[in-house]
């Protein structure tokens, strides 16, 4: 038959064409038909077309398929659909297509798709669509994906989309992602998530990332992050954070890191810390430092810890404060400072007392500093001692005071020596006193 034939075929003679006819048309011959006679072509008949039968239809025949023809529409058909003529079809024939036949449809076809005719699709198309197709998903088609489709999308499809479709999915479809997919996200795309996309994330969702997704969480995007799921982030995801990202952590969110979060953060993160973000410190993350994290702080940063914060400093941690941080340290700091810390300060923070840092320390605490590290007291600390933490002194801790110590203690400071303090006093300290001071014990 020629072209001119058939394009005066009426629909009865089209409907009475089997797949074996149809199959014999050339290309030419299956574009010359007219739509009436198209639109009455049985399903059945359909399905003998050939791929580049299909590439030869117009889009005229393609806008009369009947919902019918669609569904009889088989993998080979499929693959010979172009992107214009995808996008020809309506919203309601594409989602009578089988699941097989839209994993057959080529990934450069499916950029055809409008964002209305994605939204169309069903969940059993959505999950059956390849890493290819997704791959080839624009912004437009992205935006039309629903919170049904989003959580059937396969992980493995879902990582290949681009970063632009990325982040046009609704917050809605963000949400309805399951931790399977989000695990599967690059770091890429997690990188291009809107403000608004991070907000939507459940505190399930917060939970399920990784290392490698939370590479890829921005300042600004994680700072839009609820408090509530920053909590939730495994303690690998947040060492992987960011120096810049750690900073944009606003002094809420600070505090609602766990023990576990804290003591993941690496030295660099922790040096990146701000003071405002310090001064918002609370006693659960305080307490949850190490003493290498504690020994990389600067000197404003440690000085910005509020007195309770300090309070909950673990002793492990203090001992890994260097001479400088502790000059630093505020007389309200050193105060705050329970007998346990003051138990645990080692040679290292006891020289870098001052003479008024010394004397501001409570006299419990003073009583509780080993006698290795009273023996580290400069000449000026320990001169500077007043008669009340003099008193509070052991045998042992007097014992302890080296000759140069000695020589610098004031007749007030001796004159409140006990009965025991006085009995561990040595020969050579003895005789490196003054002759003001012995009188005045």
């Amino acid at each position: 038959m020629s072209s001119d034939q058939l394009s005066g075929l009426g629909t009865a003679q089209a409907a009475s064409l089997g797949a074996s006819q149809l199959a014999g048309l050339s290309t030419a011959n299956v574009a010359a038909m007219n739509t009436s006679a198209f639109a009455a072509l049985s399903s059945a008949s359909l399905s003998g077309l050939s791929s580049a039968q299909v590439r030869s239809l117009t889009t005229g025949q393609l806008s009369v398929l009947t919902s019918s023809q669609a569904s009889g529409l088989g993998a080979v058909q499929a693959f010979g659909l172009s992107s214009t003529q995808v996008g020809t079809i309506s919203s309601g024939n594409l989602a009578q297509l089988s699941a097989a036949t839209v994993a057959a449809v080529r990934a450069d076809a499916v950029a055809g798709l409008s964002s209305t005719q994605v939204s169309a699709l069903n969940t059993s198309q959505v999950a059956a669509m390849t890493a290819e197709q997704a791959q080839r998903l624009g912004a437009e088609q992205a935006a039309g994906i629903t919170t049904a489709q989003a959580g059937a999308i396969s992980a493995n499809s879902l990582a290949q989309l681009s970063s632009s479709a990325m982040a046009s999915l609704s917050t809605g479809a963000v949400a309805a992602l399951t931790g399977t997919q989000l695990v599967a996200l690059t770091s890429v795309q997690v990188g291009s998530m809107t403000t608004t996309q991070v907000a939507a994330l459940t505190t399930a969702q917060a939970a399920s990332l990784g290392a490698l997704q939370a590479v890829g969480l921005g300042s600004v995007a994680l700072a839009a992050m609820e408090t509530a799921d920053l909590a939730k982030i495994s303690a690998s995801a947040m060492g992987s954070l960011s120096s810049v990202s750690i900073q944009a952590l606003g002094s809420t969110q600070v505090n609602s890191l766990t023990s576990s979060q804290v003591l993941a953060l690496s030295a660099t993160q922790v040096k990146a810390l701000t003071t405002d973000q310090m001064a918002g410190l609370g006693t659960v993350q305080s307490s949850s430092l190490s003493a290498t994290q504690v020994g990389v702080l600067s000197t404003d940063n440690l000085v910005s810890l509020n007195t309770a914060a300090v309070a909950a400093l673990s002793s492990k941690a203090l001992s890994g404060l260097t001479s400088g941080q502790v000059r630093a340290l505020t007389t309200a700091q050193l105060v705050a400072l329970t007998t346990n810390q003051a138990a645990g300060l080692g040679v290292a923070q006891a020289s870098g007392l001052s003479g008024t840092q010394a004397a501001a320390m409570e006299a419990a605490d003073i009583g509780k500093l080993l006698p290795t590290t009273i023996t580290a007291l400069t000449t000026a600390a320990a001169q500077s001692l007043t008669t009340a933490q003099f008193n509070s002194l052991s045998s042992a801790q007097v014992g302890a005071l080296s000759l140069v110590q000695m020589k610098a203690l004031s007749s007030d400071q001796l004159s409140g020596l006990g009965t025991a303090q006085a009995a561990s006093l040595g020969a050579s300290q003895l005789a490196g006193l003054s002759t003001a001071n012995v009188a005045a014990m």
